[in-house]
């Protein structure tokens, strides 16, 4: 609240409600409020100042009645529902609202009610409560015993401020004028109204006193008054209105020379004429000698609260200490606590009788915090061992130091492993650290990695149909999960890892890993659940893949139980799918999520030249889709080459040579059918070994050494990659798009 306040004994409400004063905000109009004139005389002038006051206050409490509403037309009206009962606080008589805000200890706790409403600021600022305001100020907080002097804020002088104006101007808080920021600082200077926070950069430099006051100059009413760095104004409009007591308030005895140039002084404001009129108009004794004694009070008042603080702490650690409680515990997370802050906020001193009454809460405070601090430790014990096995887990399976590793979740559940990374375990060495140092640790991770292998090996071979028991003596046998016809599902889930994405199966290292997906897969919400367990049960054999493997390794004379038979998906071997329609080419590293197009997948070794009349002038290109698929189409390159018309479909391809051919073995003569029928070549060349095998790099080599490859003067139909994707769907049902199915008309330029 502003001391200018241009009303002499009434409060404004919209200065009440938000603590600023009305005179320095033109456009501040008071809100509900009946607007009234007033004429205040000022001392040595002549004619009064006219000033606008508000002098009633509307209730905003919600009507208890239901509103009807009515048309012009006078037809029924709607039904309000009851609006929201008003709060029982609002319905107190003044006699037992008094009771309950003088005990609140302090003025500026009476502003804080006071603004909550506009209800109760119309009841307390009525002429009624003045009695509230002046019992308020004799408060312990406000009046004290500071040395051998008894401290009390001053009376206000009526001339200037009521009782709730008074209450404003001396404990309201503000912005500061140096860094605009909110501050519960009252004012550095209650005659100029300044007001600057605790940050150092705020402090002002200030001027020497003056021994006297010096009277005002004869400025012009219509002239700007500006706190500016320059001497000159700024001390002359010091030393015009403010008192010797005020001037020094504002001096920084550690800054000199004092009014240094260009140095932030404080900030820029202009007052309207008549604003400045009455600033001016205001040095008189009564005003100077208030603005003393609120500086002293003030300053007493702040060096009473470090004193009586100072008392209270050391009270405080003594009772603390007295009964065997850690004070800072007994502060920070109790009702001691908000006791002792209490009683150092309101200054008054701490008693141990109220101590003993609180003593079972605060002894029960206290174990409830003893008992949260240590599930706090618990819970980031087990949060940093869980995170040490992880680590421990991405070590192992880059190492290579086991052949099959099972998934995180099923890690996590060995003996050795849940016991380091129990919460129990608060070791100070890493997870890690304690397995390479600890050797018996160590050999009983081994041990149990390589009991939960066997153990797996013998579940998932009685899936494939092998006994459970199965073992051999010669050590060139795999065992029926490691041949290359061991294919498994997930009948759980349906899904498989990025991985296995292309053969959309597993083998028996994918089985060991996989975890299942919980959530929606076709709004790609799925994500692995925490209590994961992995079970055998869940996999059942994937016939379709298993049978085909079974045909191209007989097709090639490998032996299923040998590790030869995997060099069928490490290199890629020509073998022809008779089950489409036409016949495609495809590679042997593709034919496992191939297979899945079909029932019963029937495939067929080919010679050479029937490979390549199947291909055409367009050789095979491996690994194009799953470079496109994969997590690296969000660069700009691949980008750039999905966008590409490169594509064509090598269905359609097929069809259009089928015709062809069908379209000359019309024409051509019936003895020559024979010969063009062997010239199909559908018996299979035969290496040295006895295996026909056609390897599709060196087809590729072929067709590019006798100029088939490449471009055409007349390309074929050319798509986008997703519109190759668009046009195998709509034209021949293929959901998944694979290396089989296109061909690229120009070399493609990312490697795969």
């Amino acid at each position: 609240m502003n001391p200018s306040s241009p009303a002499p004994s009434e409060l404004t409400l919209a200065s009440t409600l938000d603590g600023r004063d009305v005179t320095n905000d033109v456009d501040n109009s008071p809100v509900k409020a009946e607007p009234g004139e007033t004429s205040v005389p000022v001392q040595g002038s002549g004619e009064p100042v006219t000033t606008t006051v508000v002098t009633e206050a509307v209730d905003s409490s919600p009507p208890n009645k239901k509103t009807r509403l009515e048309t012009k037309d006078g037809d029924q009206g709607v039904e309000v529902p009851n609006a929201p009962k008003t709060p029982g606080f609002l319905k107190l008589p003044l006699e037992l609202l008094s009771d309950i805000l003088i005990r609140a200890g302090s003025p500026e706790y009476l502003l804080a009610v006071a603004r909550t409403c506009k209800s109760l600021c119309h009841t307390l600022l009525s002429r009624d409560a003045e009695f509230i305001w002046r019992e308020a100020r004799q408060s312990p907080s406000i009046v004290y015993q500071h040395e051998i002097t008894t401290c009390k804020l001053p009376d206000p002088p009526a001339e200037f401020f009521s009782e709730a104006a008074y209450a404003a101007f001396v404990f309201s808080s503000g912005k500061c004028d140096v860094c605009s920021q909110e501050t519960s600082v009252p004012y550095s200077s209650f005659a100029i109204r300044v007001r600057l926070c605790k940050k150092k950069d705020c402090n002002m430099p200030g001027y020497e006193p003056s021994p006297h006051l010096v009277p005002r100059s004869n400025t012009p009413a219509s002239t700007v008054t500006e706190l500016t760095t320059h001497r000159s104004p700024m001390g002359a409009h010091l030393r015009e209105i403010l008192p010797t007591s005020e001037v020094s308030n504002l001096k920084n005895p550690g800054l000199a020379p004092p009014n240094p140039v260009g140095y932030d002084l404080c900030r820029s404001s202009s007052l309207a004429a008549t604003e400045l009129e009455w600033e001016l108009n205001r040095n008189k004794p009564s005003y100077h000698v208030l603005c003393v004694q609120l500086a002293k009070w003030r300053n007493a008042r702040i060096a009473h609260y470090h004193k009586n603080k100072a008392a209270n702490e050391k009270l405080g650690r003594n009772i603390a200490s007295k009964y065997g409680w850690d004070y800072k515990e007994a502060l920070t997370a109790t009702s001691f606590g908000v006791y002792h802050s209490r009683q150092n906020r309101l200054m008054e001193a701490m008693h141990e009788l109220d101590i003993q009454i609180l003593k079972d809460q605060v002894e029960d405070e206290l174990l409830s915090h003893v008992e949260r601090v240590e599930r706090r430790k618990t819970e980031r014990t087990l949060m940093t061992n869980r995170k040490d096995v992880e680590t421990l887990y991405r070590q192992l399976r880059s190492k290579g130091g086991s052949k099959f590793m099972p998934s995180l979740s099923t890690f996590r559940q060995l003996p050795v492993i849940a016991m380091l990374q129990s919460a129990e375990s608060s070791a100070s060495a890493s997870v890690a650290q304690t397995l390479s140092s600890n050797e018996v640790m160590q050999k009983l991770l081994d041990t149990q990695l390589k009991k939960w292998t066997e153990k797996a090996m013998q579940d998932l071979g009685y899936t494939l149909g092998f006994p459970k028991n199965w073992k051999n003596a010669s050590k060139n046998i795999l065992h029926p999960v490691e041949r290359v016809t061991a294919r498994f599902l997930c009948k759980k889930c349906q899904r498989v890892d990025v991985k296995y994405r292309d053969d959309e199966s597993l083998d028996f290292a994918g089985a060991c890993l996989h975890e299942c997906g919980i959530g929606n897969t076709k709004k790609g919400r799925v994500h692995r659940g925490r209590r994961n367990v992995w079970e055998s049960s869940k996999f059942v054999k994937d016939d379709k893949a298993t049978k085909v493997l079974q045909k191209c390794v007989e097709g090639l004379n490998f032996p299923e139980d040998k590790d030869a038979g995997n060099y069928i998906l490490s290199t890629g071997i020509a073998v022809v799918c008779t089950s489409c329609n036409p016949a495609m080419v495809i590679d042997t590293r593709n034919i496992i999520g191939h297979s899945h197009r079909h029932d019963n997948m029937q495939v067929k070794f080919e010679t050479l030249q029937t490979v390549e009349n199947y291909l055409g002038p367009h050789p095979y290109e491996y690994g194009v889709c799953k470079t496109l698929l994969g997590p690296s189409n969000a660069t700009p390159t691949t980008k750039a080459e999905i966008d590409r018309k490169n594509y064509g479909c090598r269905h359609c391809l097929r069809e259009e040579q089928e015709k062809q051919a069908a379209l000359a073995a019309a024409a051509a003569p019936t003895d020559a059918a024979p010969d063009a029928h062997a010239a199909d070549g559908h018996g299979a060349p035969m290496d040295v070994d006895g295996n026909a095998k056609i390897d599709l790099g060196s087809v590729v080599s072929r067709l590019q050494e006798v100029g088939i490859a490449g471009p055409k003067e007349q390309p074929p139909p050319l798509f986008s990659f997703n519109g190759m994707r668009s046009h195998l769907k709509a034209k021949h049902a293929i959901v998944y798009i694979r290396d089989e199915d296109i061909f690229c008309y120009e070399p493609f330029n990312l490697a795969t």
